[in-house]
């Protein structure tokens, strides 16, 4: 009698967990629908923009007050980059393509001229 009890906890707390995990990846999955149908449709600023409410990002940052509004400054700087990396690409922007850019910038920002090291650099950044 008293595995058959066990058995029982067992298998309810499975259905909890499994019920609670179901649901977290089907939040999940609904978010990921929602910015991939984004990401298709939408210029690649507006889709910054657009993710930044669909993932909450942006109410969360404003319920932070004054500490919230200075990571607001910096997403607006971030969305204003793509703008101008968007306007310069034209049809051919993308998100991985606007990343590498600034992942090139960004080495090269860090570039120290007294190094004793050989520097390579891509015509890209170039």
């Amino acid at each position: 009698m008293e595995a058959g009890i066990l058995q029982y906890k067992v298998q309810y707390h499975l259905r909890i967990v499994r019920g609670e995990i179901a649901a977290a990846l089907g939040g999940f999955w609904r978010i990921y629908r929602r910015l991939k149908e984004a990401y298709d449709t939408m210029p690649l600023d507006v889709f910054v923009s657009e993710m930044l409410e669909i993932t909450g990002y942006r109410s969360m940052l404003e319920a932070e007050g004054e500490e919230g509004q200075t990571r607001m400054e910096n997403i607006g700087q971030l969305v204003s980059s793509v703008k101008t990396y968007a306007d310069q690409r034209g049809p051919e922007a993308s998100l991985p393509g606007f990343l590498e850019e600034v992942a090139l910038i960004s080495d090269i920002d860090s570039y120290d001229e007294g190094a004793d090291v050989v520097v390579l650099m891509t015509m890209h950044a170039a």
